[in-house]
This record gives structure tokens, C-alpha cells and sequence, in this order.
């Protein structure tokens, strides 16, 4: 017989929920919010939480996550931070609860010292988080990121601690699900998005294309057009149509950064139609060439960590 797998979501103000929607097409024994008072999250949804920040205590096994967004009202909270920093220590130490963060989300993991010494990954280190760009963000998260270990990947595993980067929301989800112990990791968010998009029972008629995208000599991208490409990209992740994106490390120094975007899509015109929107390729700081990906990351893993 399966085991049982739980879900367990803390919420709080600000939150981008949509990190960690993908989540919820697994099949999960049981799913619980965990937050105080009903929350307004960044992507404009009011939801009210099963259960107060205290009942982390109760936490059975499974998983527990930790969306992204801005998580500054919760940190400044000293009665949440006092719970937090004593409830997600406790959590860390079981062998049958794994906890997983993405985006900002691993500050609140760094708050409370999980991360001290520990590989991980979080936006306030990625290049394009520039003291520069964002200063308030940049300073409130040096204060106590510093003993941890950044590593450049969308997906970090580190024991039972799992970090991930925004654009990896559906990587990060399958890690997750696995970990939990969910036999089948892919099968059940595959049905959830393209269920309803399928000519016939067990035929699914949309294929993966692999957009690769090349910089422009003597081009480089603007933090409004990155910002603007991850906002296209979720577009894409919102419908379950994205399945990997990231960028390509250089081959020399000094080379322009270039990168790969995964998508499903009915058709080659239909992939090339919507790399031809991508902000990188309208703004002219990259050059897109689409081609059908053989290898079906679901079925047989060559995505998964």
C-alpha cells in the first residue's frame, strides 16, 4: 500500500502563490495551509489559512514549503518569527518531513539559521540582484544569508532542505513531491494542466520544443527585459506549459549569457510564434532558434535532479 503524503503550505502577506500552485496537482493525502489570519498574496488572491502559524507543531511528515515573494512583514513579526524559529528547527531535525523553500522564501529558512553552512539557492545572490537594483532587498538579506552556502542551480538539495529558484517552480514541486514519498512525480500536475487539452484518453498532442537563445554580439540585457522574460516565462509555468528554463554557462570568459527555454507547445510554427514574444528576442539582446525535444522529461527523468 502507498504511504501517506502530506502537503503543508505556510502563507503569509505577500506571497507568490504561484510558486508553489504547481504543488497541488499531486496526489497528496492531505493538504494544509498554515498561517494567521487571512492573507493577501502578491498575485492578488485573498486566502484564508486551514491552520495558525503554532499548529507547524502538529506537522505529521511530509512536506513543508515555503513560497516566495516578500517576506519582510513576517521577519519584522516578532511573535511569527518567535514560532517560526522555534517550530522550523524542530521540523528540520525528522527524517519524514523535508522542507522546501523557493525565491525569497529561503530568507525565512535563513532567518531562523537552517541555512547556516548549508548548500542553497535564493534570488538575493543571483547576478541580476544587484545591491544596485535592489538595495533594501540586497541589504535585509546580506544581514543573514551570509553563512550560507549559494550555489548557482535552480534546485538545491541539501539533506532534507530543498531550495529552488522562482523560474523552477515545477522542478522544484516534482523534487518536493518525491521527496514526500509520491510514487509517481510528473504523472499527476501532467494530467492536472493538459487533462483537458487532449485529442483522445492517454494521447497527449502537445509536444516539447527547445527554444535556444542566443545573445547578440555586443548585446546584453537590461534588468527591465530580464524581468520582463521571467514574467513571460511564467505565463507559461501559470498553464503547466513550461518544463525547464535556465541559463547556459558561458564556455569562455567574458561570453554573453545565452540560455534554454522548454515548452509545450501543438507545433513547431506554434513554438516559433511564441519565442518570437519572448521580451529577450522583441528587445533584440537575444536570438531565438526553435527545434522539437526528442525526450519526454516525465516518462523518463532526464529533467528530474
Amino acid at each position: 500500500m502507498k504511504s501517506p503524503s502530506h502537503l503543508h503550505l505556510l502563507l503569509y502577506s505577500g506571497a507568490t502563490f504561484t510558486e508553489v500552485a504547481p504543488l497541488l496537482g499531486f496526489p497528496w493525502t492531505s493538504r494544509t495551509t498554515y498561517g494567521d489570519g487571512a492573507v493577501r498574496t502578491s498575485d492578488g488572491l485573498t486566502l484564508l489559512p486551514d491552520e495558525p502559524l503554532e499548529a507547524l507543531g502538529n506537522v505529521v511528515s511530509g512536506a513543508v514549503v515555503i513560497p516566495g515573494g516578500d517576506p519582510s512583514d513576517l521577519l519584522e513579526d516578532p511573535v511569527a518569527l518567535a514560532i517560526l524559529a522555534r517550530e522550523l528547527p524542530r521540523l528540520a531535525t525528522r527524517d519524514d518531513v523535508t522542507l522546501g523553500a523557493i525565491c525569497n522564501g529561503a530568507l525565512l529558512l535563513a532567518r531562523v539559521g537552517l541555512l547556516d553552512g548549508r548548500r542553497c539557492t535564493h534570488t538575493a545572490h543571483a547576478p541580476y540582484a544587484t545591491a544596485e537594483a535592489y538595495p533594501e532587498l540586497m541589504a535585509f538579506a546580506e544581514s543573514f544569508l551570509g553563512p550560507a552556502v549559494w550555489c548557482d542551480e535552480d534546485v538545491v538539495i541539501d539533506g532534507r532542505i530543498v531550495t529552488a529558484k522562482p523560474w523552477a517552480a515545477l522542478t522544484f514541486a516534482k523534487v518536493m513531491a518525491r521527496a514526500a514519498g509520491q510514487d509517481r512525480p510528473g504523472a499527476a500536475s501532467r494530467a492536472r494542466y493538459l487533462g483537458g487539452r487532449r485529442d483522445a484518453p492517454g494521447q497527449d498532442p502537445y509536444e516539447r520544443y527547445v527554444i535556444e537563445l542566443s545573445a547578440l554580439s555586443g548585446t546584453r540585457a537590461p534588468m527591465a527585459t530580464i524581468e520582463a522574460h521571467v514574467a513571460w516565462l511564467r505565463t507559461f509555468e501559470a498553464v503547466g506549459a513550461l518544463e525547464l528554463a535556465g541559463p547556459l554557462a558561458p564556455s569562455q570568459p567574458g561570453e554573453l549569457g545565452s540560455g534554454l527555454v522548454v515548452i509545450r507547445a501543438g507545433s513547431l510554427a506554434e513554438a516559433e510564434a511564441l519565442a518570437a514574444t519572448d521580451p529577450f528576442v522583441t528587445s533584440g539582446v537575444r536570438m531565438a532558434r526553435v527545434r522539437r525535444w526528442q525526450l519526454s522529461c516525465d516518462d523518463n527523468g532526464h529533467m528530474l535532479p
